[in-house]
């Protein structure tokens, strides 16, 4: 895919155009990510819905990721993996794994997965895309950590993990054989989890040609993960 043909992933500004203390242009996106980070890692990070009062379908139409919602679907068909760069607010978290579960992609033996490098956004997401389709949290929708189980096999369709807890199911199920597709979410946040992950899923892909990966990234770092040559939707 070419630079002119790539999607852009776009989000409000965090800075009002009249703040003095607004970065110029050349620095907003460094300065926007950096403050971003900053924001998460002491929990302050507040997000303005401006559709509130909007069903819950036409705030997902609303997200910057739905109007390459068919993009993506046609390149994992073609690919095995996928880099998919948006930035906080895009809605890769909360509204891939749903694109993938519309698309028939789960089944009573096949489910998908999702690592998150926290455990308070394994549980969040997972109440979050409940609330989307009117799920019950721990039927078609559930979570895994550490401690805490609450999903129900054979009927739950998207699990979200941790990096860690999937790492010790690869332990006892060294495929990954009930997974049809997998999303490592968060991957700008990298850590030795994350590469252990990358390292094994790398293996299982050499031996399972139905398994897809995709790997979802808040910069363009995700570029230099070498898997396969993938399609890489950014923003």
């Amino acid at each position: 895919m070419t630079n002119n043909t790539r999607p852009k992933f776009l989000k409000p500004s965090l800075f009002d155009d009249g703040d003095r203390n607004a970065p110029t242009d050349s620095n907003k996106s460094a300065a926007t990510i950096d403050r971003l980070n900053e924001l998460e890692s002491q929990h302050e990070l507040v997000k303005f819905n401006a559709n509130r009062d909007s069903s819950i379908q036409v705030q997902r139409q609303q997200l910057p990721i739905f109007k390459y919602r068919n993009q993506i679907l046609y390149a994992l068909e073609t690919h095995r993996v996928l880099i998919v760069v948006g930035e906080t607010g895009s809605g890769k978290s909360t509204q891939l794994p749903q694109y993938l579960l519309e698309s028939g992609w789960t089944s009573s033996t096949k489910s998908i997965c999702v690592t998150e490098p926290r455990r308070i956004a394994a549980i969040n997401l997972a109440k979050r895309i409940c609330d989307e389709k009117s799920f019950v949290l721990g039927e078609e929708v559930g979570f895994s950590i550490r401690f805490e189980d609450c999903h129900t096999p054979g009927v739950t369709r998207i699990k979200m993990v941790t990096e860690g807890l999937l790492i010790r199911e690869l332990m006892q199920m060294p495929m990954l054989d009930k997974y049809s597709v997998i999303i490592l979410d968060e991957v700008h946040e990298r850590n030795t989890n994350t590469d252990i992950l990358i390292g094994l899923l790398k293996k299982i892909m050499n031996r399972r040609d139905d398994l897809k990966l995709i790997i979802c990234s808040a910069t363009v770092d995700a570029e230099q993960i070498k898997l396969d040559r993938g399609p890489l939707i950014s923003h």
